[in-house]
C-alpha cells in the first residue's frame, strides 16, 4: 500500500495500490507513518511523495461514500483527510509531490498540502468534485486559490475544467516540469541543500530554514490572493456562473462560499466550512444519485464473462480469464452517412487506421467536409495541435466503393436501418475481415437474428450501437447475438474503452436498451401534442425536468421518418407499445421531416437549428386532432409525469427480460444515450425515489385512462405488494434493483 525507501537524503514514499492507488483511510494511516518515519530519520533531508510512472493517484476512494450514513460521519470523513494533509504540510521536512497523470480530486489535495510540485509533460489537474454534486473536502477549496489566485482557482472548483502540466506551471500549481526518471535529481536540485562535510544535517532544522519551509505550506499563503479589487471581480464571476446552476445542484455554491470563508476569514474557518459543505451536499438527492450513477458507470466498465463458466479436470467450476482481446489496428466502416462518418472519426481519434467507403461521391465528399470541419474546428480552438491533425488525416481515407479492397480488423457497417440492405452489405463486406476480425452492425433497432444469415462467420458478428454525433456521444451498446463468441464480445468491449467510451452490454433483442426505451418515449410525446399540448409546453416540461433536450425538438434533429420506420420494427415486437400517434405520419406524409427539411414539428432557418413555431406543422396538427380526437390537453407537471413513467415502465419490462447485465446499466445507459441529467440518476432510480407503490398507482390509473402501453409489470406488483417469499423468486436484476434504492 505504500513503500517507503531511501535515496541519498531523499527519503521516497511511493503509493503502491494498483491500479488507480485510490487513497483510503488505511493509506492514509499508512501513509502519515512513513511521513513520521522520515521526519524520524537524520540522513533525510527530503521527501519525494509518489505514484508509480504513469499515474500519481486517482483520488478518494468513492467507496468511502458507503459508509456515510449521517452528517456527523461525512464531517468525519472530510476531517480525517484535512488531519492526515495537514501532517504533511506542518512536517519540519520539505515533502515534495511528483505526479504524473490525471491529478484528480483527493489526488490534487494531497499534493497541494505538500511543500513542492513536479509533473510530467503529460499531466493533468482537475477538480471534478462538483460533477458528483459534492465539494472538495480535504483542503483544496483553501489551499488551491492561495497558490494559483482566486479566480483560475473558482474557475477549476465550479466548472470541473482540468489545466496541462504548461499551464499548471505558469499559474504557481507546480514548480517543475520533468519526466520520472528525473524527479529524484529535480527534487534534490530544487529542494534538498546538502550540507558540507563540517556542516551537520540538523542546520535544516534551524530558524532560517524553519522560514523557508513556512513559506511553502499553501494554507499560509497569501501572496498570491490579489488586490480587493481582484477578489471582487472574481467574486462577481462566481456569482455570475451560479445564476445558471439548477437549484437541485448546490455544490457550486456551498464551494463558492467555502472558498470565501477561507479566503476572507482564515484557512481554519476554510477548512471548517469544507466539512459541513460536504456533509449538507452528501444529504442531497442530487449528490447521490450522482455518485450512483458513477459508480454504475464505472462497474459497465468492468470485464464480465459472455459464456458459461469452464471446469476443472474434477468438474469444478473454474473461473478462467479469456484471453486478452485482439487489439484493433484496421478498420473498415461501410456507409458513410452522417451516423457511419462519425464512427469512422471517433475510430481515427482512437489511433486506428480507418478506410470508410460507400458507393455514392456525394455520401463521400459530404463525410470529408464534416470530418474536416470538426477537427479544423478543434485545431482553430487550440484543442488540436497541427501535428496530432495531421496524425489524423494521415489515419483516415474516405473512398468511393462498394465493399473493401483489402483484410481490417473490424469491419462496422452502418448503412440504413433497412435489414434487406444490411444484409446484402455484409455478405460482401465480410469477405475482407481477417479469420479473427470482428464483424458488426450499427443497427439500433433490427434483432441481430435477421442478419446472421447473411455471413459465413456469424460467431465473429455482433452490434455495436453508436449514438448521435457518434465521434463525441459516450456510450456504446454491445449487443452480443447467442452465436458470438466470448473473445469477440470481449474485444468489442476494449474497442469501446479505447474509443474512451462507456460499453453496456444488451441483449439481442429489437431496440437494444436506449431505442427500447426512447421510443415509447418519443410516441408518447405525440400522443401529448395529439391530445392539444403545444409542443413547446412538452419539450420545456421534459428539460425542466433535466433532460438536454425536448423530445419534439429531439425528434426533429433525428428526422420524423426514422421514428417511423423505426417504430414499425418495434411496434412487431412489442404490441403493448401501441400505435405511433397518427400526428407524426400525417407530417412526415407532407414532407415536413425535421431540420434535414428545414421544418418538422418547428419550423428551421438555412444554417440555424433554433426551433421556431411552424405554421405549416400546426395546421395539420389541428386537422389530426379535428379528424380523430382524443382525450384533452394536460398540465405541464402531468405531461413530465405521462412521459417519464413511460420510460419507466419499459425499464421494468427490461428487467423482467434482463436486457442487461445490471439494473444500473439501464439508468447509465439512458444518461449517457440521451442527455438525462445525471443528478436524475437514471430513470429506475428516479422510479425508486418517487417510491414504488406511487408509480404502481400511477400506472394502474393511467392504464385505465390510456391503454396498455402503461400496463405496470407483475414484478412491479410483487416488488410493491408480495411477501417475502415473492419478492425472492424475482430474478436476479430485481433484486439488486430493490436491494440498492436510495437510503
Amino acid at each position: 500500500m505504500i513503500e517507503f525507501s531511501v535515496a541519498n537524503r531523499v527519503g521516497v514514499v511511493r503509493l503502491n495500490r494498483p491500479p488507480a492507488h485510490l487513497l483510503d483511510r488505511p493509506l492514509l494511516e499508512r501513509l502519515r507513518s512513513a511521513i513520521d518515519q522520515a521526519m524520524a530519520d537524520a540522513r533525510i533531508q527530503l521527501v519525494l511523495l509518489r505514484g508509480d510512472d504513469r499515474l500519481f493517484s486517482g483520488g478518494a476512494d468513492v467507496e468511502l461514500f458507503h459508509g456515510i450514513r449521517t452528517d456527523a460521519d461525512a464531517v468525519k470523513l472530510s476531517r480525517d483527510f484535512q488531519d492526515a494533509f495537514r501532517r504533511i504540510e506542518d512536517s519540519p521536512k520539505p515533502v515534495v509531490a511528483a505526479l504524473a497523470g490525471p491529478v484528480v480530486g483527493g489526488a490534487l489535495e494531497l499534493a497541494l498540502a505538500c511543500h513542492g510540485r513536479i509533473a510530467s509533460t503529460g499531466a493533468r489537474f482537475s477538480m471534478p468534485e462538483v460533477h458528483l454534486g459534492i465539494n472538495p473536502g480535504a483542503g483544496g477549496t483553501v489551499r488551491l486559490p492561495r497558490l494559483i489566485g482566486l479566480r483560475p482557482a473558482l474557475e477549476m472548483l465550479l466548472t470541473g475544467a482540468s489545466i496541462d502540466a504548461p499551464t499548471a506551471l505558469a499559474r504557481g500549481l507546480i514548480d517543475a516540469i520533468a519526466e520520472p526518471d528525473d524527479w529524484l535529481a529535480t527534487a534534490e536540485s530544487q529542494w534538498c541543500s546538502f550540507p558540507s562535510a563540517d556542516e551537520p544535517a540538523e542546520r535544516f532544522a534551524d530558524e532560517a530554514a524553519r522560514q523557508r519551509l513556512a513559506q511553502r505550506r499553501s494554507s499560509r499563503r497569501i501572496d498570491r490572493l490579489g488586490s480587493e479589487s481582484d477578489r471582487q471581480a472574481a467574486w462577481k464571476w462566481a456569482e455570475q456562473h451560479l445564476a445558471r446552476i439548477r437549484p437541485e445542484l448546490i455544490a457550486p455554491r456551498e464551494i463558492t462560499e467555502t472558498v470565501r470563508r477561507g479566503v476572507e476569514e482564515s484557512s481554519e474557518a476554510g477548512f471548517r466550512a469544507e466539512g459541513t459543505a460536504f456533509a449538507r451536499c452528501m444529504a442531497t438527492a442530487a449528490a447521490q444519485d450522482k455518485i450512483y450513477l458513477f459508480m454504475a458507470r464505472k462497474a459497465a466498465d468492468k470485464p464480465r464473462r459472455f459464456g458459461p463458466a469452464t471446469t476443472d479436470p474434477a468438474g469444478n467450476s473454474a473461473d478462467v480469464a479469456a484471453p486478452p482481446p485482439r487489439r484493433i489496428e484496421r478498420a473498415v466502416v461501410v456507409g458513410l452517412g452522417t451516423m457511419g462518418a462519425g464512427i469512422a472519426q471517433a475510430l481515427a481519434e482512437a489511433g486506428i487506421e480507418v478506410v470508410g467507403i460507400d458507393p455514392s461521391a456525394d455520401a463521400v465528399e459530404a463525410a470529408r467536409g464534416r470530418i474536416a470541419q470538426s477537427w479544423q474546428r478543434r485545431r482553430s480552438q487550440g484543442k488540436l495541435d497541427p501535428q496530432r491533425h495531421d496524425e489524423l488525416l494521415g489515419r483516415l481515407l474516405l473512398t468511393v466503393a462498394a465493399e473493401p479492397d483489402s483484410p481490417c480488423d473490424l469491419l462496422i457497417e452502418a448503412v440504413i436501418e433497412e435489414a434487406a440492405l444490411k444484409r446484402e452489405v455484409l455478405a460482401r463486406a465480410e469477405r475482407a475481415v481477417a479469420p479473427d476480425g470482428i464483424v458488426a452492425t450499427n443497427t439500433s433497432t433490427i434483432n441481430l437474428d435477421d442478419l446472421t444469415p447473411a455471413l459465413q462467420r456469424p460467431d465473429r458478428f455482433l452490434g455495436l450501437h453508436f449514438f448521435h454525433p457518434a465521434q463525441s456521444m459516450p456510450l456504446v451498446e454491445v449487443i452480443p447475438h447467442r452465436g458470438t463468441t466470448e473473445q469477440v464480445a470481449a474485444a468489442a468491449i476494449a474497442l469501446a474503452k479505447q474509443l474512451r467510451k462507456t460499453p453496456i452490454v444488451a441483449a439481442n433483442r429489437e431496440g437494444f436498451v436506449v431505442n427500447r426505451l426512447f421510443i415509447p418515449y418519443l410516441k408518447e410525446a405525440f400522443w401529448l401534442l395529439h391530445e392539444g399540448a403545444a409542443a413547446e409546453e412538452i419539450d420545456r416540461a421534459m428539460t425542466d425536468f433535466g433532460f438536454a433536450m425536448g423530445p419534439l425538438q429531439l425528434i426533429d434533429m433525428s428526422g420524423l421518418d426514422i421514428l417511423v420506420k423505426t417504430d414499425c420494427v418495434m411496434r412487431l415486437a412489442f404490441p403493448d407499445h401501441g400505435p405511433l400517434p397518427p400526428v407524426a405520419a400525417r407530417l412526415v406524409d407532407h414532407h415536413l421531416l425535421g431540420q434535414k427539411t428545414g421544418g418538422g414539428v418547428y419550423r428551421y432557418e438555412p444554417g440555424d437549428r433554433t426551433p421556431r413555431p411552424n405554421p405549416a406543422a400546426e395546421q395539420i396538427i389541428a386537422a389530426v386532432r379535428r379528424d380523430c380526437p382524443c382525450g384533452a390537453a394536460v398540465s405541464p407537471s402531468e405531461m413530465a409525469d405521462r412521459l417519464i413513467l413511460r420510460l419507466a415502465v419499459e425499464a421494468f419490462r427490461a428487467l423482467d427480460e434482463q436486457l442487461v447485465g445490471r439494473p444500473g446499466d439501464l439508468d447509465v445507459a439512458m444518461v449517457l444515450g440521451t442527455g438525462l441529467a445525471d443528478f436524475r440518476g437514471g430513470i429506475l432510480r428516479h422510479a425508486q425515489r418517487r417510491g414504488l407503490a406511487a408509480v404502481l398507482r400511477q400506472l394502474t390509473a393511467w392504464e385505465q385512462s390510456h391503454g396498455r402501453r402503461f400496463a405496470p409489470p407483475a414484478s412491479l406488483r410483487i416488488a410493491v405488494e408480495g411477501n417475502e417469499f415473492e419478492r425472492a423468486a424475482l430474478n436476479h436484476l430485481w433484486r439488486q434493483y430493490l436491494q440498492e434504492g436510495p437510503n
